[in-house]
């Protein structure tokens, strides 16, 4: 499972920061006083623009660390049942995986040297090819999206009947989570943390059965 202390120490800093930036000390420190830090509470995200080539720029985005101390504390108690979720379908080649020995908690399966490989594959025998892209996904993501992908739509509206109201179902406490590092916003997640990986696939893998149940038989590809 992805542990705790891994997600604080190497999956809060995006990975596009030089290596002088470390989070080892944040990590340690966390695990050790984390539980007593206050929680329900609003915070902002810190913003750093990312230069790209052409002259474009990528906003990364840094949490507040007590906020994302709780929601990767949510992650990690969580982590057999969101990944199982992401799994489910293969279609994705970005779904979450981890690796044991150093580097990031939370990668994609397979990196992008892979893809030229994997384009072969599915490409070979077709005549036509259909690519298209979710732009800007990250930044335009309803987090209350989130529990109806994890759980479907009629268990998150059966659970509103319920005296805790759906709050104790994961895509509830991780909807909760990712508004609260986000001031307040369902609109958006973080471009940087790992744990938005993990987040993004969970939304899409639940758009991924979709297609394969309506297009039974006609999907050969990979997202």
């Amino acid at each position: 499972m992805a542990s705790l202390i891994s997600l604080l120490q190497k999956g809060y800093l995006p990975r596009e920061l030089p290596p002088s930036f470390s989070a080892q000390s944040f990590g340690s420190f966390a695990v050790a006083h984390g539980n007593g830090w206050p929680s329900g509470k609003w915070t902002r995200c810190a913003q750093h623009n990312l230069a790209r080539p052409g002259g474009l720029r990528r906003v990364l985005r840094l949490p507040n660390p007590v906020t994302y101390f709780h929601l990767a504390r949510l992650v990690s108690s969580n982590w057999q049942t969101l990944r199982q979720h992401t799994w489910n379908v293969r279609l994705s080649a970005s779904r979450p995986s981890q690796i044991t020995a150093g580097g990031r908690p939370i990668v994609p399966r397979y990196a992008p040297s892979e893809l030229p490989r994997l384009r072969s594959l599915r490409r070979r025998g077709a005549r036509y090819i259909l690519r298209t892209d979710i732009n800007q996904f990250y930044p335009a993501l309803y987090t209350h999206s989130v529990p109806w992908a994890i759980h479907g739509k009629s268990m998150c509206k059966a659970a509103l009947n319920t005296p805790k109201k759906g709050g104790h179902l994961t895509g509830n406490k991780l909807d909760k989570a990712l508004r609260e590092l986000n001031d307040g916003q369902t609109h958006g997640i973080p471009i940087g943390p790992d744990i938005s990986l993990l987040v993004a696939e969970a939304l899409l893998a639940a758009t991924d059965r979709e297609l394969l149940q309506r297009c039974a038989g006609l999907v050969r590809g990979f997202r």
